[in-house]
């Protein structure tokens, strides 16, 4: 039998740090194996504002629908409430003065939807996986159509 040299010793060190590593990624090390632990998922409605679609993505959006998130590819919850408006742009007279008006073929639609949202240290998140934050762009699609709103309102139930 020969004696254990620095090299053996290396790779012995290198063994229990693998082992170690491995052991900790499976959760086995730690006080808590869930991060989310402690926090509770509140149910909310958020309102979405899609602005500047055509018609036909207005007759896709339908109440009951799922709508997931493009970013993460999670659900987010059924659509509860459509709110169908004309859209109005900024356009210019000709005596050069700007003024909103209604285009044609064009609307403006508030989807509400329910979903769960868990509250942590950095922001509001779907079902644990999606960030949602007020006044920001927000990609999504259904079964039948693709497309983003800007989130409008968080209601909490």
């Amino acid at each position: 039998m020969r004696k254990m040299n620095i090299v053996d010793i290396i790779i012995i060190f290198f063994i229990i740090g693998g082992i170690l590593v491995i052991a900790s990624k499976m959760g086995t090390f730690g006080s808590s194996s869930d991060p989310s632990e402690g926090l509770k998922m509140e149910k909310a409605i958020i309102v979405l504002r899609v602005e500047d679609v055509r018609e036909a993505t207005v007759n896709a959006l339908k109440t009951g629908h799922i709508i997931l998130s493009e970013e993460t590819n999670s659900v987010l919850g059924p659509v509860t409430n459509l709110t169908v408006m004309p859209y109005k742009d900024e356009i210019e007279t000709v005596d050069g003065r700007l003024v909103f008006a209604e285009v044609p073929d064009k609307y403006t639609v508030l989807v509400s939807l329910e979903t769960s949202l868990l509250e942590r240290e950095t922001g509001y998140f779907s079902e644990g996986i999606t960030e949602i934050k007020v006044n920001s762009v927000f990609k999504f699609y259904t079964k039948y159509i693709s497309t983003s709103g800007i989130i409008e309102e968080i209601d909490w139930q």
